[in-house]
């Protein structure tokens, strides 16, 4: 059951951004192969991290860290999945996944970098 329904609120708020999700290797024939990595295009809201947040997360949190929502699953295993959104690159590092009760999906993106530059 849930309490609230935020679909309407995630769509009314949502974005395009593009997701890369690497894909597991595996063993064929004896050698190992690499997996390939799957670019998708999804939709979710991408917000920025309130002070207060930035504030009680001990340094681990910045200005330039986000928060996506969305009504579906990102992905099974988030290492090493990257988000690209308005030309910056971020990683997946936490997941709040309480949807039998909210009805979305909410993750914590980390800034990487601008364009391929190294986070400063």
């Amino acid at each position: 059951m849930q309490y609230f329904h935020f679909e309407r609120l995630i769509k009314k708020y949502s974005t395009e951004f593009e997701v890369t999700i690497p894909t597991k290797g595996g063993y064929v024939d004896g050698e190992y192969v690499k997996g390939e990595a799957v670019q998708r295009t999804l939709t979710g809201a991408i917000l920025d991290i309130d002070e207060k947040k930035i504030r009680n997360s001990n340094g681990t949190l910045t200005t330039k860290d986000k928060q996506l929502y969305m009504t579906s699953e990102l992905a099974d295993d988030l290492t090493n999945v990257r988000v690209v959104y308005d030309g910056k690159v971020y990683s997946v590092e936490d997941e709040k996944e309480n949807r039998q009760f909210t009805g979305f999906c909410a993750y914590i993106l980390t800034y990487v970098s601008a364009f391929g530059k190294e986070a400063e």
